[in-house]
């Protein structure tokens, strides 16, 4: 009898130790996605996983969780029709870090705008109010987490993009639906640049949002022109633009100024003839 009871203790012994071990393993294996830390030092927390994105917040309240459940079904909505735009696969599931306090967000990406996709820890990082039940706000800030994966898509095809800005930005801002839904609105802009102007580094800088605006068209005559697959060539190599589309700058920026000025023209009237 002591010889039984013996080893079913050491048999229970046992087990509770590799019970003991498979839950330290499995916490291990969990927290090391629960938790993670920005560039603040901030602590943000697993909110959701879905089948292509990870979405972490530094606040984990019902709020926040709601919100993000809206921007993580958009993202996965949205998700394969980019990836496929772009010719492009990952194994790897997107890191989005979603602050709900603007004054967190700036101190976090250090300057003032709601949304950046950070290459160097490949992470995207933007700002959403918890209030999204008006469609015009929540059209905007699902723009913006758009907008940003099709930078991380792109500059992880090619990570020399970001310094060609009306390449990115405006891959970014037609891919998006940005500006589709730019051409459905009443928006004025300042009078068209000219060829000095978009080839400046400073374009951006003079013509703020209107720069998105016209490189967002570029991007689109590029693919009504040229096609689709001319433009991923040209994103992959874009130094050599000239030589993939076969026309030189100036006359490239001559056909799209005659295309702007009618097929945009076009697209506009087309919508606010009524």
């Amino acid at each position: 009898m002591s010889s039984t009871h013996s080893f079913r203790r050491r048999r229970a012994a046992l087990l509770l130790i590799i019970l003991s071990l498979s839950m330290g393993v499995s916490s291990c294996a969990s927290s090391g996605k629960k938790a993670v830390r920005d560039d603040a030092g901030n602590e943000l927390s697993l909110i959701e996983e879905t089948a292509h994105g990870l979405f972490y917040s530094p606040e984990s309240d019902d709020g926040v969780r709601d919100m993000i459940r809206i921007l993580s079904q958009e993202f996965e909505n949205q998700e394969q029709r980019i990836t496929e735009l772009f010719n492009y696969h990952s194994d790897k599931k997107t890191v989005i870090h979603v602050y709900a306090e603007v004054s967190q967000f700036y101190d976090v990406v250090g300057r003032v705008t709601e949304g950046t996709y950070d290459l160097d820890d490949n992470t995207i990082k933007i700002y959403t109010p918890l209030n999204l039940s008006s469609p015009s706000v929540r059209s905007e800030y699902v723009f913006q987490l758009i907008h940003e994966f099709v930078h991380s898509v792109i500059q992880q095809i090619n990570s020399k993009i970001g310094q060609v800005k009306w390449l990115d930005e405006g891959t970014a801002y037609y891919a998006s639906g940005q500006l589709e839904a730019e051409l459905k609105s009443p928006t004025r802009h300042p009078v068209f640049p000219d060829f000095e102007q978009v080839a400046s580094p400073s374009f951006f800088d003079v013509f703020n949002q209107s720069a998105y605006f016209y490189s967002g068209t570029i991007v689109k005559f590029i693919t009504d022109k040229y096609g689709q697959e001319s433009l991923n060539k040209v994103i992959r190599n874009p130094d050599h633009f000239e030589e993939l589309l076969n026309v030189s700058f100036q006359t490239f920026y001559e056909e799209w100024k005659a295309w702007s000025n009618h097929s945009l023209m076009s697209i506009v009237k087309e919508n606010f003839s009524g």
